[in-house]
């Protein structure tokens, strides 16, 4: 008969095969493959990352138009204001909605790897290119450790942020994050009712983003032997950001690098694939389809959501062609559809070609201000 082990001694069995199986290091991964990066061509090495970044979602995007803004009529297709609760239509003040007919690019700033060195000193020879496309392999397993460590909901309640919090762990498939972010919108200490408290990974940041600064490595080393349940403290970082809601969709982006799953966040959660819409025709076609079955609301509040996305990126300096196909796509589509369903006249998409990442340069710098400690440089006017 086979002996009768305890819970106790089983629960313990089990949680050291956990412990015994975490992951090696982040740093170890990147540094181990970049032997073998070394020997395939650059451009071919960056022409493949590229290709891996568009992830399904074509880089055909639309930059010649007669106007550069667009009037949208939305009286009585959105909720009346209160003051004409009750008015018949005709008499009802008009509510017209002023959008940009093709989102800007940010002007483009040089990304090193040298945050990086400063997180891992033996990367000093490992090029970025190489450090973001294994971050992008490595991604969706680190955005489901930072989905599943949780912090005290009486903290995340509080507007006083804390110096440093206990992040609970409920995955350890990958390391465990390094940072909490603050993140805030622009306003006033004294104003601010939220701050979202967001665990993260420093190398994330550091390989992605031009703008922000150095994070600083965590005092406290994690503990050496991690299991579900585990707790670790970590620093947190006020960073403010042009748009908290639409800040998840952006992380979640500069983690998976999945511009796929990026356009399903920017569309109407109604609307079907938009991934293969991506000639002209195509486009008005299914921009018209959208119109039929989405309200005027729900199609602004994407809007919002695509505008929100926009300005973190632009903020936060991550020049990605993906990210910037899909961004480019969604307005396109959703631009469509609101002329389609207010009656609007859009000019049509007389110039089509190919998107690249240094196209980014065709923008002005934003104008500099003075910006507090790990505030991503100025965020264009729309995130304001």
């Amino acid at each position: 008969m086979a002996p009768i082990v305890s819970s106790a001694t089983a629960a313990h069995k089990t949680r050291t095969r956990q412990v015994r199986s975490q992951p090696k290091a982040i740093y170890s991964i990147i540094g181990d493959g970049v032997a073998s990066y070394r020997k395939v061509p650059r451009d071919r090495a960056r022409a493949a990352a590229k290709r891996r970044t568009m992830t399904a979602v074509s880089t055909f995007v639309t930059h010649s138009h007669a106007s550069t803004e667009v009037t949208f009529d939305v009286t009585g297709k959105a909720p009346p204001p209160p003051c004409d609760a009750g008015l018949p239509e005709s008499e009802r003040t008009r509510i017209a909605i002023r959008l940009p007919r093709q989102l800007q690019r940010p002007h483009k700033r040089v990304l090193t790897n040298t945050k990086v060195v400063q997180i891992d000193s033996t990367l000093g020879k490992v090029p970025i290119e190489y450090v973001q496309d294994k971050l992008a392999e490595l991604g969706p397993t680190m955005a489901r450790v930072v989905a599943h460590s949780a912090i005290d909901a009486a903290i995340t309640a509080d507007t006083v942020v804390p110096r440093r919090v206990r992040v609970r762990l409920g995955d350890i498939s990958a390391e465990p994050p390094t940072h909490v972010f603050a993140v805030h919108e622009r306003t006033p200490a004294a104003r601010r009712s939220t701050v979202s408290l967001v665990p993260t990974h420093d190398i994330v940041w550091a390989a992605n983003s031009a703008t922000l600064p150095e994070l600083g490595r965590p005092r406290r080393a994690p503990p050496p032997a991690l299991a579900p349940g585990s707790e670790i403290t970590l620093p947190v970082v006020p960073v403010r950001v042009a748009d908290v809601p639409a800040f998840p969709t952006f992380m979640e982006y500069v983690y998976n690098k999945r511009a796929d799953l990026l356009l399903a966040r920017l569309l109407p959660d109604t609307a079907p694939d938009a991934a293969a819409q991506t000639a002209p025709r195509a486009i008005v076609a299914y921009a018209e389809q959208l119109a039929a079955t989405c309200p005027v609301p729900a199609l602004l509040h994407q809007v919002r959501v695509v505008r929100g996305v926009w300005a973190n990126a632009a903020a936060f300096g991550v020049y990605d062609a993906g990210l910037w196909a899909a961004l480019d796509l969604a307005w396109e589509i959703i631009l469509h559809a609101l002329a389609f369903a207010t009656g609007t006249s859009l000019d049509e998409m007389d110039s089509v070609r190919l998107a690249e990442e240094d196209d980014m340069t065709s923008t002005p710098p934003p104008p500099r201000h003075r910006r507090r400690r790990n505030e991503p440089a100025g965020a264009p006017a729309l995130g304001q």
